[in-house]
């Protein structure tokens, strides 16, 4: 299920969206109903004045025990309400890409999240096939339950 700012596709009133890989799109405003069934919950979103904080607390509180990966933007998630709901395991374990403060400070809480996995996010001239070896390497090992070979090294600091 992917989520969407619309659901709707070109001017056409009632036209459905369709996005390959997802079997259907919803709005915004209609995730938190499928986020109790979600396994994962996938965030690749922008950082705009509509998506600051959107994994708040009223959306880990809809989640029953998914893995959260955030690959978007870090001001998306609000840290605290991640944490909590890692806490209470509502959210299973969280793999973070992007953080809201980066490069985040030795003693940033961040790194004593329980079952949090911080992959080290970079960014720079790619290619598409680069990152999606690289995604794939990560995404196989995290399935595994497995740590991923990218992984950050908070001893390292990288």
């Amino acid at each position: 299920v992917g989520v969407a700012r619309t659901t709707r596709f070109g001017p056409a009133p009632g036209v459905a969206r369709v996005v390959p890989g997802f079997d259907r799109v919803i709005g915004a405003a209609e995730d938190t109903g499928v986020l109790g069934g979600a396994r994962w919950v996938i965030s690749t979103l922008p950082l705009t004045g509509a998506t600051e904080g959107f994994f708040g607390e009223a959306r880990f509180a809809a989640v029953r025990g998914a893995t959260f990966v955030n690959v978007g933007r870090g001001a998306t998630v609000d840290m605290g309400a991640l944490e909590t709901a890692l806490r209470d395991g509502r959210v299973r374990r969280a793999v973070l890409d992007v953080l809201p403060e980066e490069p985040a400070a030795p003693d940033d809480p961040v790194w004593k999240l329980p079952r949090t996995v911080i992959t080290s996010h970079s960014s720079g001239i790619t290619t598409d096939e680069d990152v999606s070896v690289d995604f794939a390497a990560c995404w196989e090992a995290v399935t595994a339950g497995r740590r991923p070979e990218l992984t950050v090294d908070a001893g390292r600091g990288y």
